[in-house]
C-alpha cells in the first residue's frame, strides 16, 4: 500500500480517498455523518439514518396502500356487498380444493377480511394437504365441516394419520367423502369415525381392478340423509341400513352384476322419504342375481323428484318400475340395454296409472346417433337412441321430464313408441338423426295415434324417411262406429319443420303434393319451414305453395 501511495500520480492519495468516501456519503444522503470522528460514531450515525429511511419507507407504503384502497373503491366488483361475495366464494369453496379459497383470501385486504371472518368458507376441507387442515378447522369453528379424503396425500400421511387429525373434530363432521384404492382403507376410516353424527357419506373406490369390495357400517346411521356408493357392494346396508335417506346414489363395479332389483327395492322400502335416486351400472350382467323372493305390493316413494337408472337390462328396469309407486311430478332419466326383439317386451304399461309422470306428455323427441361412440371398459356405453318427453308448462328447451336411452338398438323404436307411451296428448314430435329402417305400416300406426299433434319437426333425416312420413300422413283412417266419413291422420297438424337434410326433386314433389292434399281436405298448414335443406332445383317450385299454405320459409 505504501508503495502504491508513493507511485500514485495523485498528490496526497490518503486525503483523496477520504474525500471520495465523504462524497459518496453525500450522494446517498448521509452528509450528516461528516462530523463522525471514529468508526463507531460513523456506524451509529449510519444506523440512525437507516432507521429514518425505514420509517419513511413504511410511511410511503402506508400511503401506497391507502391509494390502492381508494382505487379499488371505484372498481365495481369492490363495491359488492360482503354477503354477496361470501356466496360467490361459497360456490368456489365447495370444490374441496383448499388452494381455491386460499387464493381468494390473497387477492386484496377486503376480500381477505371477508373470507377469514366467514367460517363457512373454510368448512370444506380436503385432507390432501394436512398442514393446511389445522388452520381450516380453526377458521371454520364453530360450523359443521365437510371433509374429503383422497387416495393421494401430498405429504405422504398414512390413513391412520388422517384419522388422528380428524379425531378432535369428529363432533363437527357433517359429511365425509372418501376415495381410496382399497376397501380396507375405507373400512379403517369408517371404523374410527363416529358415523352416527354424519348427514352425508360418499364412499368411492378409484380403481377398476378391485372386485367384491365390501364395506360394513358397524353402527346405526340415524342422522344420515345422503349416501353415495361407487364400486362398493351394497351388502354394507344389510345390517345397519339407513332409514332416513333423502338422496341415494349407486355406481356398480365394472365386471360385476348390478344389485338385483329386489335388493334396491328393499333399500327403497326402508327409505320412503327419498327425493333423488341415481343408479348406474357399468355392466349389464345379472346372471348371478338372487332369486326366490318377491314383493307382494308396490314400494311407495311419494316424495321422489328424480329417478335416474342407467345402463341396466330391459327386464330389470321393467321389474323395478313395476314394483314402484311413483308421484306424478317425477323426473325420470333411464337407459337400458335392448335385445333384437325389445319391442315385444314392453318396458312399462301403456296404461299410465302405473307411471303417472308419463300421463300428460306434450313434447316427444326421438334422437338417434349416427354411430356408436367408442366406450372404455370403465365407462358406461352411450345410447344410440334417445327418447325425451316434456309435460305441459315446461320450457321447450329446458330439462326434459322424461329421458329414455336405448343402448345397442338395432331396429326402429317406432313400435315401442306406440306400445309404451300414450301419444294422445302429444303436441310436438321431433325426429332427429333418423336412420333405422321403419316399415310404412309402423309410420301409419304411429301417426294415427297422434290426435293432437300440432307441430312435426324433422332434423337430419333421410329423404326416403321424409317421403314415407308424408305418405303416412296422407292416409285416412277408416271410420269408427258413429263416424260417417274417413278420418284424416293428425287432423290438428298445422306446422311442419324440416332441417339439415338433403332434398331431391322427388322428395320436393312429394312434399308439395302433401301440402296441397292437406289444403284440399280443409286442414291447411299454417307454416312450412325448410332450414338448412340442401338442393338447388326445387326452391322456385315452392313459391307455388303460397295458395295452399299460410307461410313458406326457406333458409339454406
Amino acid at each position: 500500500m505504501l508503495i502504491g501511495f508513493e507511485c500514485s500520480p495523485v498528490m496526497n492519495p490518503e486525503e483523496f480517498i477520504v474525500a471520495q468516501y465523504w462524497d459518496g456519503l453525500d450522494e446517498i444522503g448521509l452528509s450528516s455523518c461528516r462530523g463522525a470522528k471514529t468508526a463507531k460514531e460513523l456506524l451509529e450515525a449510519v444506523d440512525a439514518k437507516k432507521r429514518d429511511y425505514e420509517r419513511a419507507i413504511c410511511s410511503l407504503n402506508d400511503s401506497i396502500t391507502r391509494l390502492h384502497r381508494f382505487r379499488n373503491t371505484v372498481v365495481s366488483v369492490y363495491r359488492l356487498p360482503p354477503e354477496l361475495l361470501v356466496e360467490i366464494f361459497w360456490n368456489l369453496a365447495q370444490t374441496f380444493n383448499n388452494k381455491n379459497i386460499i387464493a381468494v383470501s390473497h387477492v386484496c385486504q377486503r376480500w381477505r377480511t371477508i373470507a377469514v371472518d366467514s367460517a363457512k368458507l373454510w368448512s370444506f376441507v380436503s385432507m390432501n394437504s394436512t398442514p393446511q387442515v389445522t388452520e381450516f378447522f380453526r377458521r371454520s369453528h364453530p360450523v359443521l365441516v365437510h371433509v374429503s379424503i383422497w387416495r393421494y396425500i401430498e405429504d405422504g400421511t398414512l390413513v391412520s394419520g388422517i384419522v388422528e387429525v380428524l379425531e378432535p373434530h369428529i363432533s363437527r363432521l357433517r359429511s365425509v367423502h372418501i376415495t381410496m384404492s382399497t376397501a380396507v382403507e375405507i373400512q379403517y376410516i369408517m371404523n374410527n369415525l363416529d358415523c352416527s353424527v354424519l348427514q352425508e357419506i360418499s364412499l368411492r373406490l378409484d380403481t377398476y381392478l378391485v372386485s367384491g369390495s365390501e364395506i360394513v357400517f358397524r353402527s346405526p346411521l340415524p342422522a344420515l340423509r345422503s349416501l353415495t356408493l361407487a364400486r362398493i357392494n351394497v351388502s354394507c346396508m344389510k345390517k345397519n341400513c339407513p332409514r332416513n335417506l333423502v338422496h341415494f346414489e349407486l355406481i356398480s363395479q365394472p365386471g360385476e352384476s348390478m344389485p338385483h332389483p329386489w335388493t334396491l327395492l328393499r333399500i327403497f322400502e326402508q327409505n320412503q322419504a327419498l327425493e333423488t335416486v341415481k343408479v348406474q351400472a357399468l355392466s349389464p350382467d345379472l346372471s348371478n342375481a338372487p332369486t326366490g323372493s318377491s314383493f307382494s305390493q308396490k314400494v311407495e316413494l311419494p316424495h321422489l323428484s328424480l329417478l335416474s337408472v342407467q345402463n341396466v337390462l330391459q327386464r330389470d328396469m321393467r321389474t323395478l318400475l313395476a314394483l314402484l309407486s311413483l308421484p306424478a311430478n317425477l323426473r325420470m332419466q333411464l337407459s337400458i340395454f335392448v335385445h333384437d326383439d325389445f319391442v315385444s317386451e314392453p318396458l312399462f304399461s301403456k296404461d299410465t296409472t302405473s307411471l303417472p309422470s308419463l300421463a300428460d306428455l306434450r313434447v316427444l323427441e326421438v334422437l338417434q346417433s349416427h354411430k356408436q361412440p367408442e366406450s372404455e371398459p370403465a365407462n358406461p356405453k352411450e345410447p344410440n337412441v334417445l327418447i325425451r318427453g316434456q309435460r305441459p308448462g315446461e320450457a321447450l328447451f329446458g330439462e326434459p321430464d322424461f329421458t329414455l336411452g336405448l343402448i345397442e338398438a338395432k331396429q326402429s323404436c317406432v313400435p315401442a313408441l306406440r306400445g309404451w307411451f300414450d301419444l294422445s296428448h302429444i303436441e310436438l314430435l321431433v325426429l332427429s338423426g333418423w336412420k333405422l329402417h321403419t316399415d310404412m305400416d309402423d309410420w301409419i300406426r304411429l301417426m294415427g295415434e297422434l290426435w293432437k299433434l300440432q307441430t312435426l319437426r324433422l332434423v337430419d333425416i333421410r329423404e326416403e324417411t321424409l317421403i314415407e312420413l308424408l305418405r303416412a300422413l296422407s292416409v285416412s283412417r277408416p271410420p269408427n262406429l258413429g263416424e260417417l266419413h274417413d278420418v284424416m291422420i293428425c287432423p290438428e297438424l298445422s306446422r311442419l319443420e324440416v332441417a339439415s337434410m338433403k332434398l331431391g326433386d322427388f322428395g320436393a314433389f312429394e312434399l308439395m303434393k302433401w301440402v296441397m292434399y292437406r289444403s284440399s281436405c280443409g286442414a291447411r298448414l299454417q307454416s312450412l319451414e325448410l332450414l338448412g335443406v340442401r338442393g338447388s332445383m326445387w326452391q322456385d317450385s315452392l313459391k307455388h305453395l303460397n295458395p295452399y299454405c299460410d307461410k313458406v320459409y326457406v333458409n339454406e
